[in-house]
C-alpha cells in the first residue's frame, strides 16, 4: 500500500514526526517524516494473529477430587483370573454432574475420559486384524473394563479420569494379586483326567491324582470315591491338552458356594 502524507502546519517545520496508522486491527508504521513537506512510504504491517486461549489448567492435586477403582473377581483368584474393573466417582469434583435425583443416567460416564493401565504386558493374539492401538494388553478405555491375568503375580492397576471441558483430572491405583494354581490346588487337590486307555500323564502337576475317563465313569458310581474327590475341599480338574475324549458326557455338579472347583488342562498339547 502506498501512502502520501502532507503536513501543512508550519509549527512542524524542521521537526521529525512519527506516524502509526491503525484500521480494522491492522497497522502501518512506524513512519518517520524527516522534514516539513516531505513524503515517505511504509509497507502495511499485518497485525499478528491473536494467540489461541490456553487450555484450562487443572488445579492442585489435578482438581478432579478422589476417584477409586472397584474390583470384581472370581472366588478362585488364581491364574488365569478374569477381573472386572470399574470406577467409583462418588467423591470426585468434576464439573459434570452425577445422576439427577431419581434418574439412572449418569452424564459422567460419557463426558469424562477413562484411561486404564492393567499392569499386564503383551499383545492380544485374537481377534484378528485388531487396531494396533487396541492390541496392547495393558491398555483399556471406558468406565468399566474386563481383563484376564494369565500368569500369577501382583499387578498394579492405574486409572486416569479426564474431564476435557475443564481440564480436571483424577487418578487412582489398585493392587491385584493372582495366585499360582499349582499352589492353590496342591497335591491331590488336583485331579488329572485322561481319555480311556491313556495312562501317559506326562506334564501332570506333582502329587496330582491321576485317573482315566473310563475309571471316572466307574468310580463316579461309587459314591464313597466321589465323596473323597469332592469332599469338603476345593478341587482342580485338568483334562489332557491335545487329547480326544470322544462323545463322553462329563458332568461336575458343584454349587456356587465354597469350596469351588477349577476346570482346565495340563500338558503341552494344543487345546
Amino acid at each position: 500500500m502506498n501512502m502520501k502524507i502532507r503536513l501543512t502546519s508550519k509549527a512542524l517545520s524542521g521537526k521529525s514526526v512519527t506516524l502509526i496508522l491503525e484500521q480494522d486491527g491492522r497497522s502501518a508504521g512506524p513512519l518517520t517524516v524527516a522534514d516539513w513537506g516531505g513524503t515517505t512510504q511504509a509497507e502495511e504491517t499485518p497485525a499478528p494473529p491473536s494467540p489461541a486461549p490456553p487450555p484450562p489448567a487443572p488445579g492442585p492435586g489435578l482438581d478432579g477430587g478422589i476417584v477409586s477403582i472397584t474390583v470384581d473377581r472370581t472366588s478362585l483368584r488364581c491364574a488365569p483370573d478374569s477381573v472386572r474393573l470399574g470406577v467409583d466417582l462418588s467423591n470426585s469434583t468434576f464439573d459434570t454432574p452425577g445422576p439427577a435425583p431419581g434418574a439412572n443416567y449418569d452424564p459422567r460416564l460419557h463426558e469424562l475420559v477413562y484411561i486404564w493401565d492393567t499392569g499386564d504386558t503383551g499383545e492380544w493374539s485374537a481377534p484378528q486384524n485388531v487396531l494396533a492401538e487396541w492390541n496392547d494388553k495393558s491398555k483399556g478405555r471406558g468406565p468399566w473394563i474386563a481383563h484376564c491375568y494369565d500368569a500369577p503375580g501382583t499387578y498394579t492397576v492405574r486409572l486416569t479420569v479426564i474431564e476435557p471441558s475443564s481440564g480436571k483430572q483424577a487418578q487412582a491405583t489398585a493392587s491385584i494379586t493372582v495366585e499360582d494354581p499349582n499352589d492353590v490346588y496342591a497335591g491331590a487337590e488336583t485331579v488329572c483326567i485322561n481319555p480311556p486307555g491313556d495312562d501317559n500323564f506326562t506334564g501332570a502337576p506333582d502329587g496330582a491324582m491321576t485317573v482315566q475317563m473310563d475309571g471316572v465313569s466307574v468310580k463316579v458310581r461309587d459314591q464313597s470315591w466321589w465323596n473323597s474327590v469332592k469332599g469338603n475341599t476345593k478341587r482342580r480338574f485338568l483334562l489332557k491338552a491335545g487329547a480326544t475324549y470322544g462323545p463322553v458326557a462329563f458332568e461336575l455338579n458343584y454349587s456356587d458356594d465354597p469350596p469351588h472347583f477349577y476346570l482346565g488342562t495340563y500338558g503341552s498339547g494344543t487345546v
